[in-house]
């Protein structure tokens, strides 16, 4: 797949050496890993191999969809650490698509957070996850677990709030108010 996108985008550069770079670039072994199946390869090595593809052919733009939701603790730190290394050094954009709030205020630049099809509240991302002001990205940045807390068998207040929070939400925006520059509050 790497070689087969080499040639087509980058013919000047396509040879045993652009390869071994551009692996080597997202971490992987140039040497053993160009001789394996898909199946050979973890999960960590398959998302590389994917922002490999994507930077032989030369994308200036990536979206990535949960690339590290089926990935363990270890791993997913890694594999965030190489995008952010990426767009550092590459000047990449990423459309990073995730559920997990905590991995966004790592990567992103600017949040947008949606709610069955709508966006309730975007701007940069230290306001909209720092300082949420939507109830429902208040309730999202409650629910990740505080390692110092200890967590309780049962939490019937956050249960019923976000019931509430969820019902609110999912009614119709009706206009976006500016709570702060480029912070955005849906209005329903």
């Amino acid at each position: 797949h790497l070689q087969r996108a080499l040639r087509l985008h980058q013919p000047d550069n396509s040879g045993e050496g652009a390869l071994r770079r551009i692996l080597d670039e997202v971490e992987l072994d140039p040497s053993t890993t160009p001789d394996k199946y898909p199946h050979e390869l973890s999960g960590g090595q398959r998302q590389r191999v994917n922002f490999a593809r994507a930077l032989a052919v030369n994308a200036r733009l990536i979206v990535a969809d949960e690339p590290t939701s089926m990935l363990d603790v270890s791993i997913r730190k890694s594999v965030l650490a190489l995008m952010e290394r990426l767009k550092a050094e590459r000047g990449l954009s990423l459309l990073y698509i995730t559920h997990d709030i905590a991995t966004a205020e790592y990567l992103a630049e600017n949040t947008a957070v949606m709610f069955q099809g709508q966006v309730v509240e975007q701007g940069p991302t230290s306001d909209v996850v720092g300082a949420p002001k939507h109830s429902y990205t208040q309730l999202l940045r409650a629910a990740v677990p505080d390692p110092r807390q200890r967590l309780l068998a049962q939490d019937r207040g956050f249960s019923s709030r976000a019931k509430e929070v969820r019902e609110a939400s999912a009614q119709l925006v009706t206009e976006m108010v500016e709570q702060a520059p480029g912070h955005l509050i849906a209005q329903h």
